[in-house]
């Protein structure tokens, strides 16, 4: 549980598992998708920057090798559950490159079909990247990918009252609401961790209350049955 979202995926021709903001202007092909500027200002100079969707194979190498370092041991999932929903079709594991195929940043993310908010379950810079502005250009491009599908990208960060170290928590949720991400009403409670949410416009915007029962509904999918009642709980709504 982190920074969080999912799936309804783009019409892509086989092969095509690599798609610049370009490409998906101008290409007819994508036109579920309006992605803008690949080019990136940033303190280590100018980037042009891609998504990719991951195979279930180098997701599940990117999660052994990078997600470790990026967050707590706690709030990684075991793999399998990652590979249930992947199996199921409502996981969608990004990876945001350069041209030369570098990785920049990942976003992971879980959407289901019909609802209008994605849940980014995921999300981190290359820590030789971090403070640059690449995080901010890699959250705007996963927003603009997503803004023909969902109104809101939800973002669950740990609530700075109960976090181990209450002066990054405010960090992690300065740096979403400097990009775009409002505040909501909506606290969770997920196997004890208290999480504040916001949401990233991307489409539009979701009311509070129909924010919350999306997100009840994303969990239940996410979160097998037996282990849903009492470990996630939701307030504020």
């Amino acid at each position: 549980m982190c920074l969080r979202a999912g799936i309804a995926r783009p019409y892509m021709p086989v092969g095509a598992d690599s798609i610049s903001a370009r490409e998906l202007r101008h290409n007819p092909i994508f036109t579920y998708y309006t992605v803008f500027s690949p080019i990136i200002q940033s303190q280590k100079g100018e980037i042009s920057m891609q998504i990719k969707r991951l195979s279930p194979a180098a997701c599940e190498e990117l999660y052994h090798t990078a997600l470790p370092r990026d967050f707590p041991a706690a709030e990684l999932k075991p793999f399998a559950e990652i590979q249930r929903l992947l199996d199921a079709g409502v996981y969608e594991p990004l990876l945001l490159t350069d041209d030369a195929g570098a990785r920049l940043a990942y976003a992971w993310q879980v959407v289901l079909p019909g609802q209008r908010t994605a849940l980014l379950d995921y999300f981190a810079v290359r820590y030789d990247l971090r403070g640059s502005g690449v995080g901010t250009a890699a959250l705007g491009l996963v927003r603009d990918y997503d803004a023909m599908r969902v109104y809101d990208l939800v973002l669950e960060c740990e609530h700075p009252a109960e976090a181990p170290d209450p002066s990054i928590a405010r960090r992690r949720i300065g740096f979403y609401l400097r990009a775009g991400a409002r505040a909501t009403a909506l606290e969770s409670r997920v196997f004890g961790t208290r999480y504040a949410v916001l949401a990233l416009p991307c489409g539009g915007t979701v009311p509070d209350a129909a924010l919350c029962k999306e997100l009840r509904t994303l969990y239940k999918v996410m979160v097998p049955h037996p282990y849903y009642r009492g470990q996630v709980i939701f307030y504020g709504s």
